[in-house]
């Protein structure tokens, strides 16, 4: 799997979200807030197992940490 299509499609959308008005871009953000709730166990668990490959003295192991409270 390339990353290179995710890439180009990520700078399609990036140009696209510059020209949101205000509202467009209020509703961008809670439709991103919604996606993020809804997927939210998902997304701790991928970030627990990337956590856990990394070097327990690791400084930036702390930041990378998602858990609810964050």
């Amino acid at each position: 799997m390339s990353i290179l299509p995710l890439l180009e499609q990520t700078q399609r959308a990036s140009l696209k979200v510059r020209h949101l008005n205000d509202l467009q871009s209020a509703a961008l953000l809670h439709r991103l807030a919604d996606a993020i709730l809804q997927n939210q166990s998902a997304i701790l668990t991928a970030n627990q197992r990337d956590v856990e490959k990394m070097a327990a003295a690791d400084p930036k192991k702390d930041r990378l940490l998602l858990n609810t409270e964050r």
